[in-house]
């Protein structure tokens, strides 16, 4: 039976904004060695690792009734491809924000299908988060430059690592997905379309994650032939110089946009169906040659254009 434990700082009926506090901090910090090689991509201590993954949050289905949870699985990889790995068995940030409420969620057990239970809130749009622990791996000088060839074609290998034959670094790693909410029972569907005329606040608030792809409009409502405009958060800052990967699930259509002036980037709507966007930014750090920052961003256009 999945099951959740609410932070004991989240007073019944309120919001509470932004991660855990102390409570985080050992969660990180008991946590690093809990998630799985497959997750990570991690190798063995002072082994190049093959290159960095991103984490995806896919839920089993993007439209929930009223009343019901979202499953959610977790996905890593590169976005045209990603493939299902295990719920970790700690995490540093999980939570569920609806209308009116977010619920910190300490820890979570996925059912023998591998899908974790989410719940949502009022009618509208839920937002997924999660947060992975920080990971060190180890890759390869050639690893790194195809990386960043890929992903971050604007930035260059931090002096203190361009000599070296691998590097060290440090991922964080954060995933979000909107799930729509809707009237159950008789007359859904009228409800159903009265709810997506209306825009989510929650689609477009800032989360707060480690690394952050923020959409600017509800992507739950754009249609075929729409952008979406995204701002890219790393550390609760504003990033330029990165560039957003997005790909439309059912068509198998990748689109690489390079993010501008205040971290914005519009991404255009090319087919129906689920999205998986994803951006990384990269920055020297003292303790390890690299601090890697990727953050994701799934959802569904509906219908056509």
């Amino acid at each position: 039976m999945t099951f959740f434990t609410r932070l004991p700082t989240r007073a019944p009926g309120r919001r509470a904004l932004g991660p855990p506090g102390a409570a985080l901090g050992l969660l990180v910090t008991a946590a690093l060695a809990a998630v799985p090689a497959a997750l990570t991509g991690a190798a063995p201590p002072d082994t190049p690792a093959p290159g960095p993954r991103a984490c995806f949050l896919s839920p089993e289905r993007f439209a929930v009734a009223h009343g019901t949870e979202a499953r959610v699985r977790l996905l890593a990889g590169d976005a045209l491809a990603p493939a299902p790995v295990a719920w970790p068995a700690a995490v540093a940030w999980l939570f569920s924000r609806s209308p009116g409420v977010q619920e910190n969620l300490e820890s979570a057990a996925p059912a023998a299908d591998g899908l974790v239970s989410v719940p949502t809130g009022r009618i509208g749009v839920t937002v997924v988060g999660l947060d992975l622990p920080p990971d060190e791996i180890i890759l390869s000088a050639g690893a790194w430059e195809s990386f960043r060839r890929a992903h971050l074609p604007r930035m260059r290998v931090a002096e203190s690592a361009a000599e070296r034959e691998t590097i060290r670094v440090r991922h964080i790693r954060s995933a979000k997905s909107l799930v729509r909410v809707r009237e159950a029972g008789a007359g859904g569907a009228s409800a159903a379309a009265a709810s997506a005329d209306a825009p989510s606040a929650e689609a477009v608030s800032k989360t707060g994650q480690k690394a952050e792809l923020r959409p600017l409009m509800d992507a739950t409502r754009l249609r075929v032939g729409d952008d979406l405009a995204l701002c890219v958060y790393a550390d609760n800052v504003r990033r330029t110089g990165v560039r957003v990967t997005a790909v439309s699930v059912a068509a198998g259509a990748e689109q690489r946009v390079d993010v501008g002036e205040g971290g914005l980037a519009n991404v255009r709507i090319t087919h129906a169906g689920p999205w998986r966007i994803v951006c990384h930014f990269a920055e020297a750090a003292e303790a390890v040659d690299l601090v890697l920052y990727s953050a994701t961003l799934t959802f569904e256009v509906e219908g056509g254009a």
